[in-house]
This record gives C-alpha cells, structure tokens and sequence, in this order.
C-alpha cells in the first residue's frame, strides 16, 4: 500500500510539475527527487525534459556469464557479423545484455552527452550518423555503438552491451 501510494504521489508530481520544478529548494522537489530514491532513479532530466525510465529485472536474451576476455572475442565476432550485414536490432536482441534496451534493438532514450560515461562519451562523439564504432570496454563491459542522431548536445545512440564479471 505504501508503495502504491508512492507511486501515485510521482505520477501526480511528474504530470503536474510547476515552472519552479527542477530548481533547488522547493518542497515539491524535495519529495520529488526523495521518491526518485525510493524508486531506484528511474527518473531523469533529458534536454531540460522528465523521462522515467522503467525499473528492469538483469535478465536479458543473453544470460551467459562473460569473462573480460570470452566478452571481447564475443563482442569482435558481433562486430564482424555487423560489418557483413547483420541488423543491429536484431542482434541487440539476441545477445545485448543492457535490461533496459534491448528489447528496443538497443535503443538507448536521448541523453545529454554529459550523462554517459567517459568511454562511451568519446566513443560515440566520433561517430558520424549511422556510423558503427568499433567495440570498446566500460565500466559496465564490452559495447558496440551506433549513432542515430544529435540535436546539441542531446546523443541519440544504440547499442549492444556484453557484461564482464
């Protein structure tokens, strides 16, 4: 119940913000972001707009457990396979492991560039539109990026994530 109850609080903060919404101080920014807590940051300010973003299970497609180097072979031959033809969505389907994009054929939502991580930022800030890069490790793994579009500094990528443990 309390759960429920905080979750309709957001939904009622998200769709009925004030112009004060996202300035330091306020009440209702106060209750806001405290709930953003409780609900594991599935909301984010993107180009000066809301998004939430759906909290997911790690399941994925792809469960296999990777270490830092079956992980880069992997990745090399998802590379190739691209490079030959391959559509990326269906690839990121099958084997991306990021829970949140993958079903979106690694659709990433448009981010500030500020908001990825260092890696992935330069990585994708080389890349003209529809360009492929080669695979390259974060924090989070081995990644293979597209660029979809920019609009300033707002990215609109995809990509396909294999985790290492």
């Amino acid at each position: 119940m309390k759960n429920a109850l905080l979750c309709t609080l957001l939904s009622f903060l998200v769709l009925h913000k004030t112009n004060s919404f996202g300035q330091q101080g306020t009440q209702v920014d106060s209750l806001f972001w405290a709930s953003q807590m409780q609900f594991n940051k599935q909301i984010q300010a993107v180009d000066g707009k809301t998004v939430i973003v759906p909290m997911y299970s790690w399941e994925t497609n792809n469960n296999k457990r990777y270490t830092d180097s079956t992980a880069n072979i992997e990745i090399q031959s998802l590379y190739k396979m691209l490079q030959n033809g391959y559509n990326f969505h269906d690839l990121a389907v099958d084997y991306s492991q990021d829970p949140g994009s993958y079903r979106n054929g690694g659709e990433l939502i448009p981010r500030n560039a500020d908001q990825y991580v260092d890696d992935y930022r330069d990585a994708i800030s080389k890349l003209s539109i529809g360009e492929l890069s080669p695979p390259f490790k974060t924090e989070y793994g081995y990644h293979i990026a597209q660029l979809i579009s920019v609009k300033g500094d707002v990215y609109k990528t995809r990509h396909i994530l294999l985790r290492v443990e």
